[in-house]
């Protein structure tokens, strides 16, 4: 179509996208689109760190954003079966790295995503309830209890793992994406207002251990590299109470 024919000059992806009844034959027919070594490192590590979280993935090789900017990495985000059974995708996005450095910025990488409130809030009234600002209160302070930094990119894995584990034990967790020096992560969690912080690299991934520390007191901790003991030394091994939620 005549669409597709521009398409294909300026972001040939998006011609997976067209609706057109000829063209959406064609695609059906398309070989599959191989990954530059690069992109298909970045490819893997997505895959690991969405794995090691315990998240479901459909890879949908005709997964088309409908804008020109995304490269990389695009997602839908939407009820696993037996959940929201009335909706459809409720979040999408995905990387547009060169974005900012096209409008005249320094290179940046960045994703981003649009979420459907309506669909969200169908979603939660339909499979826990309506939450009242006390249920919300009670889900956990904004305020973040612990800083994750990563010392290798090796790490992101286990830093996400580990910090799913806490935040569903009620410890507001954050988690740096990027590798960086001590002294450049301890900074990161300061001026987040962390309390705690604990780095990860290839000692900790080796020994299964990490160091916990205390950023108002300055005590500092060996513990084990797992979500619920850390969770433990924090106090809060249990999660939140849930259950005056569910039942209603």
């Amino acid at each position: 179509c005549a669409d597709c024919a521009r398409r294909i000059e300026t972001n040939p992806l998006r011609v997976l996208d067209c609706k057109v009844p000829r063209c959406k034959t064609l695609n059906e027919v398309a070989p599959g689109l191989e990954l530059c070594a690069s992109c298909q490192t970045h490819f893997e590590t997505v895959r690991r760190t969405l794995d090691s979280l315990s998240i479901p993935v459909v890879i949908n090789a005709k997964l088309v954003r409908g804008l020109d900017y995304y490269s990389r990495t695009v997602f839908e985000i939407v009820p696993a079966s037996g959940q929201g059974k009335t909706q459809g995708t409720v979040c999408a996005g995905g990387r547009y790295d060169k974005l900012v450095e096209h409008l005249g910025g320094p290179a940046t990488p960045a994703v981003g995503w649009a979420l459907g409130e309506e669909r969200v809030a169908a979603w939660l009234v339909e499979d826990i309830g309506q939450l009242s600002p006390g249920d919300v209160e009670r889900l956990g302070s904004p305020e973040i209890t612990l800083f994750i930094g990563i010392l290798t990119p090796e790490a992101i894995a286990a830093a996400m793992a580990t910090a799913i584990v806490l935040r569903r034990s009620g410890v507001t967790t954050s988690v740096s994406f990027d590798a960086a020096k001590p002294d450049k992560l301890l900074r990161q969690a300061i001026r987040l207002g962390a309390r705690y912080l604990a780095l990860i690299g290839p000692d900790e991934l080796a020994s299964g251990q990490v160091t916990l520390k205390d950023l108002e007191t300055r005590e500092q901790r060996v513990m084990p590299l797992n979500g619920d003991a850390l969770a433990e030394s924090l106090g809060l091994s249990q999660p939140p109470d849930m259950s005056a939620i569910l039942e209603r």
